[in-house]
Order: structure tokens, then C-alpha cells, then sequence
């Protein structure tokens, strides 16, 4: 329990004085890559082997980070005026 609370504790500490010195876009891509460097770094530090359900939300946040950062011009208008990816 002290481990889990003081590593979410110096990890905020180290997030809270940067996200004012950072792009709203920025910011937005690097906070939801925290589960993701975590479960690469258990896989890499203590050796844990990650579970379906983790690996899935790998896959579920890396594209949807994917799509976000997108460049516009990848994007297309339908002749239903809607917009979607090419």
C-alpha cells in the first residue's frame, strides 16, 4: 500500500509543475500513455507478464492516441458530409 501510494504521489508531484509549461495537445497525448509505459516497464523491470485485459487496453489507448494525433490531411469529407479517416 505505501509503495502504490507514495509512487502515484512523486508521480504527480513531477506532473503538476509541467502541465503549465506544456500545450493542452501535448499534455493530452502524454497523460493517457501512463498505463501504457507502466505496463511496459513492469514487463521490463520486474518481469510480470500482462494480462489479456491489459494488453487489450494497450492496444485500445495506443489507437486511440493513434487517432487523435492523426495529421488533418489523412483525414477526408464523405459526401455525407461527415468526416472520416482515408
Amino acid at each position: 500500500m505505501l509503495l502504490g501510494v507514495s509512487d502515484q504521489s512523486a508521480g504527480y508531484l513531477f506532473i503538476s509543475p509541467s502541465l503549465p509549461r506544456l500545450p493542452s495537445v501535448v499534455t493530452s497525448i502524454i497523460l493517457p500513455a501512463q498505463p501504457v509505459l507502466a505496463v511496459l516497464l513492469a514487463m521490463v523491470l520486474i518481469g510480470e507478464t500482462p494480462s489479456v485485459d491489459q494488453y487489450a487496453g494497450v492496444v485500445l489507448l495506443l489507437g486511440g492516441i493513434a487517432l487523435a494525433t492523426a495529421p488533418l490531411s489523412l483525414r477526408r469529407t464523405s459526401k455525407t458530409g461527415r468526416t472520416a479517416l482515408a
